[in-house]
């Protein structure tokens, strides 16, 4: 097999149809042969009949002429006839009568013959006929063909042994000169059929040529046939495999180039490579929008972070001053963002009940306006972002709300953005920016990471207000309290006098106290209405232990159809009211108690609430 893959279509074509036509012909003269060899027996067969059939008139005019007719007085006569062959070296005819002895033999003569051939003949319904046996001659087995006829005037048969095999292969030189034309006949058509194919083979070598060229990326020229058979339709695929790749190529050296606008048609809807190109500049498109969408969102991003860090700055160098902090911060914001006007509100709550919006700093074209305005929260747009913490962005303003001054004229802005600034939903104050061109949705988000830090310095500033006033306040004190020493010299004995009093008082206090916890339910809580302290009686009710129950809220163990109720007066209780009155509670179990509760607020010197006082009876019974 490995040879024939290396042997040309022309030799292998050759081989083929060669080897088809030896088999044709192999098969032809096997029929031949065994024709010949049918027919030669039967003309042996003929031949040794006629011979018989002579033989027998032979002996027959013997017969006449001879003064006694039997064989013993004509041998004589008849011997000289059977000394020699018939037709073949090997046929000598014999005489043999009917007990089976030979009469007349070359060299048999008074022996007797087979008894199985001497049946055969005898038993034969026909005077003449033939009978085939086996006998070993020069150490090698010979087939031997006997032919008899029946001599009625003698009692006898008359034979002839013919060795037929050798017959026919004597005559087995046709054969051979059969085979010798076969010879000749494959020769002359091998050449013929090389003769024939000389013009398609070396058209499909150049083919090939061609093919193994393109497998191996080398540029080919089409290639020119006339034709319209096999090999024409095939060179004409081939120019169009050719013309399909050179314009592959080209359109995979413009898209290796990022020239993705060439048009380009794939050969069919088959075309696997085509199509892949066609994905591939696809997927080359959609990568470079996506590298842009990337780069511009890394320059939105650095943008982004340079701001973020530059306004930390800013706010970091003015946390001491508000004024200038807001002034700051307006006038870098509004040239950060490239706007034309924007202002800085201030949320005011030193009237508790009607805190409002100031603005403190306003900024157009970089030049410091001196405005004084009051926003009450709720009013108007930045009113109304401060109520709701959200952000509002206005593409289309409405009519004179705010007037820009420009260069030119007079002109509405476009676009309006107005930001709260808050930390943890806490509200602190609000940034309004107007400009000629539309906020980014990345710029609106800028202003609000940097309004929290801006609400975050805004707490801080404000909280360092409120010590350097409390700090004031304590001075003032300190100065009262000097004044007041002398006094309280004074009120020393007085005050002696009534420490004997207040001794008194406390032992009454103590007993109390000790009456309540055995009587009553008691406990204290925080301003978040967490469990400080809890006597006995209270948690054998709750049934809860100590370390269970202490640092809970309240709320936990009021039962769920008071909780409203309870939370309304708990809101009363840390503005500084006291509350008595029934209230359902809930133990571990679930179950429900009705317990006369009073709850008193506990001041310190300051006015602040720090402990709640709970007192209660179970009146569920």
């Amino acid at each position: 097999m490995k040879t024939l893959k290396n042997i040309s279509i022309n030799q292998q074509i050759t081989i083929a149809l060669a080897g088809v036509m030896a088999i044709m012909l192999c098969t032809m003269g096997l029929v031949f042969y065994n024709s010949f060899k049918i027919k030669q027996i039967q003309h042996i067969e003929s031949q040794m009949f006629t011979y018989l059939d002579n033989m027998t008139a032979l002996i027959n005019e013997v017969e006449k002429h001879a003064d006694n007719g039997s064989i013993e007085s004509n041998y004589a006569a008849l011997k000289p006839h059977f000394n020699s062959p018939a037709f073949y070296s090997n046929s000598y005819p014999f005489i043999v009568d009917n007990s089976g002895n030979y009469i007349i033999h070359l060299y048999r003569e008074g022996q007797r013959m087979l008894r199985e051939h001497l049946n055969t003949m005898v038993s034969s319904t026909e005077k003449k006929g033939s009978y085939s046996y086996t006998e070993l001659f020069q150490n090698r087995n010979r087939t031997v063909t006997v032919f008899f006829q029946k001599i009625d005037s003698y009692n006898a048969f008359i034979c002839i042994p013919v060795n037929v095999p050798l017959v026919v292969k004597e005559k087995r030189l046709n054969t051979l000169y059969f085979a010798l034309i076969v010879v000749l006949f494959l020769t002359i058509f091998a050449v013929f059929t090389g003769f024939l194919l000389k013009p398609f083979l070396s058209n499909i070598g150049l083919i090939n040529n061609k093919i193994s060229k393109l497998a191996k990326g080398e540029k080919v020229e089409t290639q020119p046939y006339q034709r319209n058979n096999e090999i024409g339709r095939l060179t004409q695929s081939l120019n169009n495999l050719i013309h399909g790749i050179e314009k592959n190529s080209q359109f995979a050296s413009e898209i290796s180039q990022n020239n993705l606008s060439t048009n380009y048609t794939p050969l069919g809807a088959n075309d696997k490579l085509g199509n892949s190109l066609l994905k591939i500049r696809e997927n080359l498109n959609l990568a470079l929008k996506e590298e842009e969408k990337h780069k511009l969102e890394d320059e939105q991003r650095n943008w982004v972070n340079s701001g973020l860090a530059k306004f930390a700055d800013t706010l970091r160098q003015n946390n001491d001053n508000l004024q200038q902090l807001a002034d700051n911060v307006t006038q870098n914001l509004i040239n950060y963002l490239d706007a034309n006007q924007g202002g800085l509100f201030i949320l005011n709550e030193d009237d508790e009940k009607k805190p409002h919006l100031e603005l403190l700093s306003i900024f157009g074209y970089n030049r410091k306006k001196v405005k004084q305005k009051t926003i009450l929260l709720g009013e108007g747009l930045v009113g109304n972002a401060a109520i709701e913490k959200q952000t509002i962005h206005l593409k289309e303003i409405p009519d004179n709300y705010l007037e820009i001054t420009s260069g030119l004229g007079d002109a509405p802005p476009k676009t309006l953005l107005i930001v709260p600034l808050k930390v943890e939903d806490q509200v602190f104050g609000i940034i309004e920016i107007a400009s000629f061109n539309n906020f980014k949705p990345y710029e609106v988000e800028f202003v609000e990471r940097v309004g929290e830090s801006i609400a975050s310095t805004l707490s801080a500033v404000k909280n360092s207000i409120r010590t350097s006033q409390l700090l004031e306040q304590s001075q003032q004190q300190r100065e009262e309290m000097a004044a007041q020493e002398e006094e309280m010299r004074q009120n020393m004995e007085e005050m002696q006098a009534t420490q004997e009093e207040m001794a008194r008082k406390t032992l009454e206090m103590d007993g109390m106290t000790s009456a309540i916890n055995e009587a009553m339910l008691y406990a204290e809580l925080n301003d978040e209405g967490k469990i400080l302290n809890i006597n006995t009686n209270f948690l054998n009710l709750l049934d809860f232990t100590r370390s269970e129950i202490e640092q809970q809220p309240i709320i936990k163990f009021i039962h769920p159809s008071n909780a409203k109720d309870f939370d309304r007066h708990w809101k009363e209780i840390l503005q500084g009211n006291a509350f008595k009155g029934t209230l359902s509670w809930t133990n571990r179990n679930n179950a429900k108690f009705q317990i006369i509760s009073s709850l008193a607020p506990a001041f310190d010197e300051l006015g602040n609430i720090y402990k709640v006082y709970l007192i209660g009876q179970d009146i569920t019974s």
